[in-house]
């Protein structure tokens, strides 16, 4: 027969997955192969239920495999393929098992003429199937058991049945062999989920641990780096300073610790923020990987300090040239918040091996140069000397006493005058705090302000001044003397201090000063740090209806753009252009400039540090408002001041207005006697004579004097003639400049002229006619200079 037949007397699985269930649940599948098709149907009556009860049943299957005698079940219940062909068999229980609907026994008989026999069959069927159940149909005379084994193999699943055999026989092995191949798939089954467990548990075994081993890298990471900006830290810069310092003592080589402090870091970390503050930090330890060598090492310490390790070649020495690349890089301008900002640097050197041999002493002496570099005006470097080592030692026992100072109210407060330039009336003071320490005496505030600042305590040192001054100028009007302006300074730690404007205006309503009465002074580096943030402290003080001032202006950025915008009242010049301003262009020059500038912003102006008469004279004759130092009076402790306000010491002021116009000729020279000379055969011409040996003397009588014609001889001491008189062109152009002076000179007198130094000169000896002639011809230069400037300005 040809054609397959297959039958099934029991509906399939409704998916294709074979899932352990019992036997009565899921029916086996039996494949039958034989090529004569009275054989499967006599298969077919054996495998039918009806065919034989359950009870005969479980007797034979007792007896044939030795069990005890189950309890009564059903007929068994399978699902059988019919098939005459070996081939189709095979593809069948390959299909089968790709369909995850395998068969469990196969009935296969030997003999198969015209086809497969039983061999090949079984063959094929194990090579489809390695798990089918085969059951051989052969007679006794077809094969040994021998036969089959030597080409099957020894196998549990390969039975046999001889022909002829009993129906039971047949319903007893596919009954038996069903459930054993059912038990041993379930058995799979439960190995599978078994063994996917133990996967899984290795699996996350393996991830654990693989979690862990991160975690303690994580931990060793934390253990030797920065979080922030993932520098080394403390514990790895001393083991790597410790390997660098084991390196160099071995091949001599040189190393640099530097130790590096961000400038004024913590008015930008109060103001923007702690995050713009982590930028900052993240950016600065950018750059400073970028600009250092493979060699190098750098680590971050503390908030905003830096430590870096220099290794130079061998015997040779690291050049200053790398500390200023560094110290560049780091000023250059970071953008937070959408704003520029730029922020120095100070940077102390500890060199191996003369400053230390060991990794601590090294890293601290780096550090005290560090303090060293901030005291010298910050932005600098600094390399370690031992006097410095005795310096942080008083500095440390300053701080000390500082902190007790404030406990045993230790401080008081002086008030330097500040007069007015038109009046000579005394119209304010400043406040300016002094340390009697009961040891030291009285401190001056140059000595231990920094220390304070740098330790935090300026700000509770800097609200007691405040207290102070605000209560004594109030007890003052109390007394009924004129109001008085006092003017109290501001640290830039202090402009930073998010509470300072109530802070301020507690202080006013508790001491009942008009907030018209007080002065605050700021620096301009304490103003430009952040900008908009100043501007709107500046905008709360000026609501408060206080005064703002911008002390040492010109020493800091002096920027207009922003000098502009910021609402104060008036402008300080700095002490160190008052110093020389009679005698220095430069200096002359700023304070004229300064002067200009505030007026034409409608500002006042204070010059600071005026200790002599030509100072006085010279800022008089500019328009400068406002003065203060030691030439009118020194600061005072307060009944002293008060005595002085009863007093109603004033300053002279020479107006000119009383002055009779008489046209004044300077004569210059170092030898008496021929000023003398000079001044004998001149004062005929009614002159008004003012004579002067030194640069010095000359100055201060340019200063003091409306001077018209100036008379110099060339060779003088310390500052020759056209120096000199280079100079008073450029402090008093309006002076007519002659000269003194010798044959050979002549030449050098010359280029002076014609670059309009000297607008004449006289070579000595020089009769008296031509002298007096050549001072005729100077006055009338200046009258008709005068007359010509004079029509300009109107």
């Amino acid at each position: 027969m040809d054609q397959a037949v297959i039958e099934k007397n029991a509906p399939a699985a409704s998916n294709g997955h074979m899932t352990p269930q019992p036997a009565s649940a899921a029916p086996a599948r039996l494949l039958v192969v034989d090529d004569n098709a009275a054989v499967l149907d006599a298969y077919r009556k054996v495998l039918t239920p009806a065919r034989l009860s359950s009870e005969a049943l479980d007797v034979l299957e007792a007896a044939l495999f030795d069990a005890p005698l189950a309890a009564s079940q059903s007929h068994p219940n399978f699902q059988v393929d019919y098939l005459q062909d070996g081939e189709q068999a095979a593809r069948q229980a390959l299909a089968g098992r790709n369909e995850e609907r395998p068969y469990a026994v196969a009935f296969v008989d030997m003999r198969m003429p015209g086809g497969w026999d039983g061999m090949q069959t079984i063959e094929a069927l194990w090579q489809a199937d390695p798990r089918i159940q085969v059951v051989i149909c052969t007679a006794y005379s077809d094969h040994s058991w021998e036969d089959i084994t030597n080409r099957l193999g020894w196998s549990d699943r390969l039975l046999i049945l001889r022909k002829p055999f009993e129906k039971v026989e047949v319903l007893q092995m596919a009954s038996a062999l069903s459930r054993k191949w059912m038990l041993h798939r379930e058995l799979q089954l439960e190995l599978d989920v078994l063994e996917c467990s133990v996967a899984q548990r290795t699996f996350d075994l393996t991830e654990a641990l693989a979690e862990r081993e991160a975690y303690a890298t994580q931990l060793q990471f934390q253990a030797t780096h920065d979080t922030l900006t993932g520098l080394a830290n403390r514990n790895l810069l001393r083991d790597r300073l410790s390997q660098a310092i084991a390196y160099a003592s071995r091949y001599g080589h040189p190393i640099w610790v530097a130790f590096l402090d961000l400038d004024r870091f913590k008015v930008i970390n109060d103001t923007l923020g702690h995050r713009a503050g982590d930028t900052l930090l993240n950016t600065i330890a950018d750059r400073l990987k970028l600009v250092l060598r493979e060699a190098d090492a750098i680590a971050r310490i503390g908030g905003d300090e830096f430590v870096l390790v220099l290794r130079g070649p061998e015997h040779s020495t690291l050049s200053a040239a790398t500390l200023q690349r560094i110290m560049t890089i780091v000023a250059e301008p970071i953008i937070l918040e959408a704003r520029p900002y730029s922020i120095s640097c100070s940077v102390g050197v500890a060199v191996y091996p003369s400053d230390g041999t060991t990794p601590e002493t090294l890293i601290e002496h780096a550090d005290i140069a560090m303090y060293r570099a901030k005291e010298s005006g910050r932005g600098n470097f600094q390399f370690f000397t031992q006097e410095m080592n005795l310096r942080l030692l008083e500095r440390a026992n300053l701080e000390q006493a500082l902190r007790a100072a404030i406990a045993r109210d230790e401080f008081v407060v002086h008030y330097q005058p500040q007069v007015d330039l038109r009046s000579g009336r005394i119209i304010g003071m400043e406040a300016l705090i002094r340390w009697n320490h009961p040891q030291m005496g009285m401190v001056s505030p140059a000595r231990f302000i920094s220390v304070a600042e740098e330790s935090g305590l300026i700000g509770q040192i800097g609200l007691w001044v405040l207290r102070t001054a605000c209560a004594q100028c109030r007890k003052w009007q109390r007394h009924g003397m004129a109001p008085l302006r006092v003017a109290v300074n501001l640290s830039a730690r202090q402009m930073a201090d998010k509470h300072l404007v109530e802070s301020i205006a507690a202080v006013l309503e508790e001491t009942e000063l008009p907030p018209s009465l007080l002065e605050i002074e700021i620096t301009e580096s304490s103003v430009m740090s952040d900008v908009d943030h100043s501007i709107a402290v500046l905008r709360a003080f000026k609501d408060l209806g206080v005064q703002l001032a911008i002390d040492d202006f010109g020493t800091g950025y002096s920027s207009l753009s922003y000098l502009k915008r910021f609402p104060i009242d008036v402008l300080k010049i700095d002490q160190s252009f008052v110093h020389d301003v009679e005698s220095d262009p430069d200096s002359a020059a700023i304070v004229v400039s300064i002067i200009s500038l505030a007026h034409s912003l409608r500002l006042q102006v204070i010059a600071e540090g005026v200790e002599t008469a030509a100072q006085l004279a010279y800022l008089q004759r500019n328009d400068c408002d406002y003065i203060q130092g030691f030439h009118f009076c020194r600061p005072l402790a307060a009944l002293d001041f008060e005595a002085l306000l009863f007093a109603e010491k004033s300053l002279a002021i020479d107006t000119g207005e009383d002055a009779p116009a008489r046209e004044t000729l300077l004569i210059v020279d170092d030898e008496a006697p021929i000023l003398e000379m000079l001044k004998l055969v001149l004062e005929q011409d009614g002159y008004q004579i003012l004579v002067a040996q030194t640069a010095t003397e000359a100055f201060d009588l340019l200063a003091s004097n409306q001077v018209h014609v100036v008379i110099c001889d060339q060779r003088m001491p310390g500052m020759d003639g056209i120096a000199f008189l280079s100079k008073i062109k450029n402090l008093y152009p309006a002076a007519v400049r002659v000269m003194l002076s010798a044959h050979d000179e002549s030449k050098m007198i010359i280029g002076a002229i014609n670059q309009g130094a000297i607008f004449s000169y006289f070579v000595k000896p020089c009769d008296s006619a031509t002298l007096r002639h050549g001072v005729r011809n100077a006055f009338r230069h200046h009258r008709d200079h005068h007359a010509v400037t004079h029509r300009e300005v109107h």
